[in-house]
């Protein structure tokens, strides 16, 4: 078995075994929950208060609750590939477990390379889990079908499913490049808080500097996140699915044909910066 496959091997067995990867991914099944329960009681009230019954809200609907409680979720999703990526690997670099790999023949490039797979793996299944914790209450709670309000058809099914969808999935590849540049970072900096610390700023400054960037924004990969991203394709169809026409205009369109492909060159170069660094880096 080449160097490779067992570095891969061995970062597959910590994905599975580590109980801080279990926590984080309960974690975000527990935010995705209460926050569709959590909407559904407010609506409620408001219901209550204008003197009519919930379903008639726009927003008693299956379409924007998923949306909206995947996205809450996601906040999470990518605090936690900061902090289980970005802050892992220094702490094993200081403390001498990545000198064992070494004595085993397993190269530098191989020992990275397996990290970089291991970091896209755990983005994809938090992003994933992400979307089926906040599917799953809000298949249970609401009903599909058009959005309504007062009786009245606002949407129908077809115009918000195609939005939410797509959605769902466009916020994939912006993680995915979190996910590598948060591996950048661990082979960057000596300390795990340091390197978390620095990529969370990071994607907060987007959010700071988005009107500076203007139409350029999009190309940088956090400005297309699900959840911190300022250009969240997500917050704009979950806005949208409820009702609310204001949200998802027709030039935002421009922002998501950006967004599918400009988080890939990111993800590429994180990738090939992080194993320059490790290679140079002393174990």
């Amino acid at each position: 078995m080449s160097g490779f496959a067992r570095a891969l091997r061995g970062e597959l067995y910590l994905l599975t075994r580590r109980s801080s990867v279990r926590r984080a991914h309960l974690l975000v099944v527990v935010v995705a929950i209460l926050h569709v329960m959590g909407s559904m009681w407010v609506l409620q009230v408001e219901a209550g208060l204008e003197g009519i019954p919930a379903d008639e809200l726009a927003a008693w609907n299956f379409w924007p609750r998923l949306a909206a409680g995947a996205r809450a979720a996601m906040y999470f999703v990518e605090l936690l590939v900061l902090a289980l990526i970005a802050g892992s690997f220094p702490r094993e670099i200081a403390g001498g477990v990545t000198r064992d790999p070494a004595t085993r023949r397993i190269s530098r490039r191989a020992l990275l390379g397996a990290r970089a797979i291991g970091a896209l793996l755990l983005s994809f299944s938090l992003y994933g889990t992400a979307v089926l914790a906040a599917a799953f209450p809000s298949y249970l709670l609401f009903d599909r079908g058009p959005v309504m309000e007062d009786g009245d058809i606002l949407l129908e099914e077809l115009e918000i499913l195609e939005p939410v969808v797509m959605a769902l999935v466009h916020g994939l590849p912006s993680v995915l490049a979190l996910g590598a540049f948060a591996c950048l970072l661990s082979v960057a900096f000596h300390r795990g808080v340091v390197a978390s610390g620095v990529g969370l700023g990071m994607v907060l400054a987007t959010g700071i500097f988005h009107e500076a960037f203007g139409d350029a924004a999009p190309l940088w990969f956090a400005d297309t996140l699900a959840g911190f991203g300022p250009d969240s394709f997500l917050e704009q169809a979950a806005g949208f699915s409820q009702g609310l026409l204001n949200f998802y205009p027709e030039s935002f369109n421009a922002v998501v044909d950006t967004g599918w492909w400009s988080p890939l060159p990111a993800l590429v170069l994180s990738v090939y910066a992080a194993l320059f660094i490790f290679h140079r880096r002393a174990l």
